[in-house]
């Protein structure tokens, strides 16, 4: 499944900068992303896409799947990253958990050679792709990982 950097940018986006996006194409399908609620304390991040803050499949019959998300950060150390999908999918990306600090390392690269935090953040989440398994959970897991490397 491909997703744009330009799709993966506009979901990003909505959820750290708002306003909602309705009927995103993000690979081949339509989402909505809503702004995330973030919380801070001292050096700590907490992002949470719950109700009202989540991105979500849209689909043409039924209900939306929505998916919520917990992300937690302390400093640009990730501590913890949870999707839960409505109707009972849950997972920790641990992998994702492990791996954070090669990511902001390649982060950390690409911004000493002069690349802007955007940029830099773009290229270093070329990990993430993995994620992508052609499923609408693979592209949420996908989108929501990319939030949690651009949140500040």
């Amino acid at each position: 499944m491909t997703v744009t950097q330009e799709q993966l940018d506009a979901a990003v986006e909505a959820a750290l900068q708002g306003p909602e996006k309705r009927d995103l194409r993000i690979g081949h399908r339509s989402w909505n992303v809503k702004p995330a609620h973030m919380i801070r304390n001292g050096s700590m991040l907490r992002v949470e896409g719950n109700r009202g803050h989540h991105i979500s499949r849209r689909r043409s019959w039924g209900p939306n799947d929505r998916y919520y998300y917990v992300i937690e950060k302390e400093g640009s150390k990730l501590k913890n990253l949870d999707i839960d999908r409505s109707g009972g999918w849950a997972r920790t990306i641990a992998w994702i958990i492990d791996t954070w600090e090669e990511i902001e390392a390649e982060r950390e690269r690409l911004q000493q050679q002069g690349k802007s935090d955007a940029a830099a953040a773009n290229e270093a989440a070329w990990k993430t792709r993995d994620l992508l398994d052609g499923s609408s959970r693979g592209i949420a897991a996908y989108v929501i990982t990319n939030i949690a490397l651009r949140a500040k």
